[in-house]
């Protein structure tokens, strides 16, 4: 999982955006199986043993969200940076645990979604060390899982934390076909600069008008 992008908006609010994605699982899953991206829920399932067959994309990670049940504190994860300084927690402690049929399935479904929760906290607990305060937009498929919005939303606004939730526009596939439909009409606006030839103007040098002149005379054309 990793938390990154710190960018600011009109109003000079900093943003992270969660990105949730379950880091080497391929391997205990085995050969063969080709996880969606779904923060890690779809492997989740499987390794529980709850769905190991789905027939259409999304099951086992509703699945899991409907089954979950009892009371967890979560699993602590170590976290630290990669090569190229992005938090990343390490999965491999929770493992054995959503496998252990000691435990209902409901109860390891809990453990995954707490713990999946707890690491995202840390993440920006780290990054809010190092940059200082931000808000959190939560955004992606992935929170479509009520469960884990919650439970996320809770934890970081009970640690001082700023959270955005989507409103108008779906967090789903639906919410990235909206956002293509806007890069294509933003091609169409600025359908000269696809000319491999055209010479780059002024505006369209970082050097000349900075890395917010660039994107904001992009994004403005957008916008008529």
């Amino acid at each position: 999982g990793s938390i990154q992008g710190g960018r600011r908006d009109g109003s000079g609010h900093r943003f992270f955006l969660a990105r949730l994605r379950f880091e080497g699982l391929e391997p205990a899953l085995g050969p063969g199986f080709f996880p969606a991206i779904q923060g890690g829920q779809t492997e989740a399932a499987a390794l529980t043993g709850l769905c190991t067959h789905a027939s259409f994309e999304g099951q086992g990670p509703m699945w899991l969200e409907a089954i979950a049940t009892g009371v967890t504190d979560g699993m602590p994860l170590p976290l630290a940076p990669d090569a190229a300084g992005l938090w990343r927690s390490d999965w491999a402690p929770l493992l054995p645990a959503l496998r252990d049929s000691q435990y209902s399935i409901g109860e390891r479904a809990m453990l995954f979604h707490v713990t999946l929760a707890r690491a995202a906290l840390e993440q920006a607990r780290r990054l809010r060390e190092r940059h200082g305060d931000f808000t959190v937009g939560l955004t992606g498929g992935v929170f479509q899982n009520r469960l884990l919005t919650e439970q996320l939303h809770a934890l970081l606004t009970g640690d001082g934390f700023e959270v955005r939730l989507v409103e108008q526009v779906p967090s789903n596939d639906a919410g990235l076909a909206f956002g293509q439909v806007i890069e294509v009409d933003s091609g169409f606006l600025h359908s000269s600069d696809l000319d491999p030839n055209k010479p780059i103007n002024w505006k369209r040098m970082i050097e000349l008008n900075g890395e917010y002149g660039v994107l904001g005379d992009l994004g403005m054309h957008a916008c008529h």
